[in-house]
């Protein structure tokens, strides 16, 4: 079982990418049902949080041109209140 990752072939990742983000690039082989819960009881508990864009509802038209051009980068939020 693999979570969240293919096993045709190698993964393609820009060194510049990660060196000029400092991002890190890590792997963990977690086979086990163990390991699944433990990572759904952080998430029960609150300690997982989403990245959000949050945008008025007034700016629809703005959001989608910015999700069909690929500038959203995490998950877009409408807010009508």
């Amino acid at each position: 079982m693999s979570m969240g990752v293919t096993t045709d072939g190698p993964i393609a990742i820009d060194a510049m990418s990660l060196l000029l983000g400092q991002r890190q690039l890590r792997g963990s082989s977690q086979d086990e049902k163990s390991d699944l819960i433990e990572a759904l009881e952080l998430v029960a508990a609150g300690k997982v949080k989403p990245m959000l864009e949050t945008y008025p509802i007034d700016k629809v038209n703005e959001v989608r041109d910015r999700l069909a051009a690929g500038k959203v980068r995490y998950r877009a939020v409408l807010s009508h209140g």
